[in-house]
């Protein structure tokens, strides 16, 4: 029976890590039999996401949650596993080399002639939870700049390559609030005339591909008949990679 047992598992563990070869995350199958809530599964993501071999897996199968989830967290963690009503949580984790990341965890009950268990499919969030972060001090960043400045201040999203103007600066310049398509688009509209559209160009460039700051002097032609001189500052916003994000910018 042991053996019958042990070879249905084999199978279960063969079949998931067939099935979730090219996915981003990690799936554990827990019992819920035994309070140290022992591994039944896991697929080959649990062991790169936690950087187990499958021999320490396998060491620690009989309390394995202890191993990986934050001892600060443990006790959320198991009751939020075991409620009935939590099926969606997060909860901090820790690698075999220390790191600490945060997890968001989904829960799934199992029942067969063996166990009573839960599948738990856990995704690293640590990413996108400190993008989350840089984001909101942009954010704050940006608005510091409103505040402070009587200088005209956009923001720019290189990701999509548009600059977002406030509400106020708009409305003066008689130009939407959001432009998609720079650095181009600045300068087919005819924002910018295009003997200095190369040096705007070659700033913006310069910055979205990793420069500390860009400026250059400029025309600026408004919709509304307006032409002045402009000295434009762009400062980037970085995440965890060495290109920046985002940036904001000042025409003065």
């Amino acid at each position: 029976e042991q053996k019958k047992i042990e070879s249905e598992l084999e199978d279960i563990q063969s079949l998931l890590n067939t099935v979730t070869y090219n996915t981003n995350y990690a799936v554990l199958g827990i019992s819920v039999e035994n309070n140290n809530l022992p591994m039944i599964f896991s697929n080959e993501k649990f062991s790169e996401m936690f950087m187990f071999s499958s021999e320490k897996i396998k060491l620690f199968s009989d309390d394995i949650c202890r191993h990986i989830i934050h001892p600060d967290d443990y006790e959320f963690f198991v009751k939020s596993v075991l409620s009935d009503d939590k099926e969606n949580f997060q909860c901090r984790a820790v690698k075999n080399n220390g790191e600490t990341i945060l997890i968001s965890v989904q829960c799934s009950k199992i029942r067969n002639i063996y166990h009573t268990g839960i599948v738990c499919t856990i995704y690293d969030i640590s990413h996108t939870n400190a993008l989350s972060n840089e984001l909101d001090k942009y954010e704050s960043l940006y608005n510091d700049f409103i505040n402070l400045h009587s200088a005209f201040s956009f923001k720019i999203d290189f990701s999509e390559d548009t600059v977002i103007i406030p509400e106020i600066f708009a409305k003066r310049l008689n130009i939407g609030t959001v432009i998609p398509g720079i650095p181009n688009s600045i300068i087919d509209a005819g924002f910018i005339p295009k003997n200095f559209g190369e040096d705007f160009c070659k700033m913006y460039y310069s910055v979205k591909n990793g420069a500390p700051k860009g400026s250059c002097a400029i025309r600026f032609n408004s919709p509304a008949g307006r032409s002045f001189w402009a000295q434009i500052h762009i400062f980037p916003v970085y995440n965890e990679g060495i290109c920046p994000i985002k940036a904001i910018g000042t025409i003065e």
